[in-house]
């Protein structure tokens, strides 16, 4: 953070490894591949045109790529990683549910009518939030083919749908960990695993609570910070 500034500015900067000191710090419930550590960087010169403003940067490149927002393309990524997981599960769920015939019960669970509305609910979730990423996505680019700028509405509805997206990915994800049932809390299973790394995904503050407010206020025709589209 760019300290005095109002509003607040967020200032990243590119710095070779070998001048940080990497703190370990990443000892978390999910993402732990992620390896997201603190990092130090004591007396250290960057150089013009190895930072910028997180929330404002313009770039320095022509192409349809470079003109989308460095935010909303974050929330975009953050979403793709959340719609992977959320597709593993149900695809694990879908193998699972032929093979496991829960306690109790004389069939497997595939044939249970609550695991197959379940299912069903989970499938239509995940794929109703990529469609709308996608739409959104895709509204974006043909307006930077055509090198106009976006839309507060549009850029407000691609940070929506990558939330939405995400959301509809939690759904998914713990509708496929409460039907597998007791085999899912075992760190063997992938369930487990999918679980810990979406619910630590949640947290992620491009797909938080004020990126929903950010979005509401786009879409009323109130005037929303940069930084959140």
């Amino acid at each position: 953070m760019v300290e005095g500034a109002d509003p607040p500015v967020s200032y990243f900067a590119l710095i070779p490894t070998e001048k940080l000191e990497i703190i370990d710090t990443w000892d978390v419930s999910g993402l732990r591949a992620t390896g997201s550590h603190d990092i130090c960087a004591r007396d250290v010169f960057v150089p013009d045109g190895y930072g910028y403003d997180f929330g404002g940067a313009r770039p320095l490149q022509d192409g349809p790529l470079y003109s989308l927002s460095i935010v909303g393309f974050l929330a975009v990524a953050v979403a793709s990683v959340a719609l992977g997981i959320g597709r593993g599960a149900l695809d694990d769920l879908r193998d699972l549910a032929t093979a496991k015939t829960p306690m109790g019960r004389a069939k497997p669970l595939a044939e249970l009518n609550l695991a197959q509305a379940e299912f069903a609910t989970a499938e239509a979730s995940l794929r109703a939030g990529r469609a709308f990423l996608i739409e959104a996505i895709e509204a974006l680019w043909e307006r930077a083919e055509r090198n106009e700028r976006a839309s507060k509405q549009q850029r407000a509805l691609a940070r929506l749908a990558a939330t939405h997206a995400a959301q509809s990915a939690i759904r998914a994800t713990d509708i496929a960990y409460s039907l597998a049932g007791g085999s899912a809390i075992y760190k063997k299973n992938p369930f487990e695993r999918r679980f810990r790394d979406i619910h630590a995904l949640s947290a992620h503050f491009m797909i938080g609570p004020s990126s929903l407010e950010a979005a509401g206020r786009a879409l009323f025709g109130l005037d929303v910070p940069g930084r959140f589209l």
